[in-house]
């Protein structure tokens, strides 16, 4: 076998034969949305004053990263192994051209989550639905709530979703353990690693099943070696830059645990299988330094209206049949593991859903202990989401596949026309909020782009 041509077969859905595939325009037509968005929520609003007050997120931080090379704000490299090396470079040369920096990191934010939606459009093609559900589909992620808050500013969830996405293409494109080479699940993982130290389990669930587990484990050493490498290297072009294999890197992780509850576990699992698609209300909860920041952490749906009700509803009608094809994956993978049972269900498509449904019990355990505000953490779950709705489309599509196209074309109807309302109405109160920066937010050790007054 050629295993450099299978690399570059594994890697290419957006590119083909020189011009753009349609997961390639399925991205392009992704950018320039989410440019768009970025336009109403411009990295020069984020100034230090607001810190927070978006749905508990640090975009100031990420912003300098994005902009000042010695920042102090590199730190949190100590968990976001190489996020300075993949957010620098590309703004900075996009002022080589004569563009601003404030547009040129609504480039890089827009890019980055337009790959992970032409990676995303191909894998659901991969699993078997047609084109029209794929699209449909993807739009629904692209007017998610997800979406719009995460994928309009300077983050790192974008990064987050584009790497489960290409690991869920690569968890379809794999028909057999012994095809293809090893380089591109060497390269998902160590981009899912990149971006978050705990990525790398979703990257390794997604390996085991298409390679095995030893091949997985080695495959996962290799890809946090190269990362260790290259995080070394940043050191030395960011030397402010945080080490994830130093023992500090796990200091200070622990201010994030909460405590477990009865309501904590409604809360996380309502905001990821619901409110990471359809827009909960947001409130504004006051803190103890007098500010007041946006949250959706109560994870309630009261003042939706139909909308949101529809969205919610057609979301558990899919997500049903969807769990129980799930389930019936990990049973059949179960019997193969003991042997001696005929299974006509292609493994692939079963190591798929396992790697699915293995991803969102991971993302789900972990944040019902880590993370105050669980909404920030919805592009994780997204690509996986919308590849168990994917899984309940396919199942109705047995009974009718024109019932299916409907119900999916009713969702994202519902959900885009609460979604956006919602969004715009919580961007209005953000810039509303505009106002000068307090000496004591002046004072921060941060980039002094994010110093400057309004």
């Amino acid at each position: 076998m050629n295993t450099n041509n299978s690399s570059i077969k594994s890697v290419r859905p957006i590119i083909s034969a020189g011009r753009l595939s349609v997961p390639g325009v399925v991205a392009l037509l992704s950018f320039v949305w989410i440019f768009h968005l970025s336009g109403k929520l411009p990295p020069g609003l984020f100034h230090i004053g607001l810190d927070n007050v978006w749905f508990d997120a640090d975009i100031p931080r990420y912003i300098c990263q994005m902009v000042d090379r010695v920042a102090n704000d590199h730190w949190r490299n100590k968990v976001h192994p190489l996020f300075s090396l993949l957010s620098y470079p590309g703004p900075k040369l996009l002022t080589l051209f004569q563009i601003d920096i404030v547009t040129a990191m609504r480039m890089q934010i827009a890019l980055a989550a337009s790959i992970g939606m032409g990676f995303l459009f191909a894998a659901l093609k991969r699993v078997g639905l047609g084109a029209v559900d794929a699209a449909l589909l993807t739009a629904l992620a692209l007017t998610s709530s997800t979406a719009l808050v995460w994928f309009s500013v300077a983050e790192s969830y974008a990064y987050t979703f584009t790497a489960f996405a290409i690991v869920l293409y690569l968890s379809a494109r794999d028909t057999a353990r012994d095809d293809g080479s090893r380089a591109p699940w060497v390269a998902a993982a160590a981009f899912a690693f990149s971006i978050t130290v705990t990525n790398l389990a979703v990257a390794l669930l997604g390996a085991v099943q298409a390679r095995g587990v030893k091949r997985a484990i080695r495959l996962a050493i290799m890809a946090v070696a190269v990362v260790g490498v290259l995080a070394v290297l940043q050191r030395l072009v960011f030397p402010k830059s945080g080490l994830f294999f130093l023992p500090a890197a796990v200091q200070e992780e622990t201010s994030f645990f909460v405590r477990l509850s009865v309501d904590r576990v409604r809360q996380v699992l309502a905001l990821f299988y619901f409110g990471s698609v359809v827009f909960p209300d947001v409130a504004r909860n006051a803190m103890s330094n007098g500010e007041t920041v946006l949250t959706v952490q109560h994870a309630s749906w009261r003042q939706g209206g139909w909308p949101a009700y529809t969205g919610l509803l057609l979301i558990a009608l899919m997500m049903a049949p969807g769990v129980a094809s799930v389930v019936a994956s990990c049973k059949r993978q179960l019997d193969r593991l003991r042997g001696g049972v005929a299974i006509a269900t292609p493994r692939w498509q079963d190591g798929l859903r396992v790697t699915v449904a293995g991803s969102l019990a991971f993302l789900t355990t972990l944040h019902l202990v880590y993370g105050k505000e669980t909404f920030v953490y919805a592009g994780s779950v997204l690509p996986m989401l919308i590849m168990l709705l994917a899984f309940g489309a396919l199942t109705l599509s047995r009974h009718s596949r024109a019932a299916t196209t409907a119900m999916l074309a009713c969702l994202l109807a519902a959900s885009a026309t609460h979604n956006i309302a919602r969004w715009e109405a919580a961007s209005a109160d953000l810039r509303a909020r505009n106002g000068p920066i307090s000496a004591k937010a002046l004072g921060r050790s941060t980039c002094s782009f994010v110093k400057q007054q309004p």
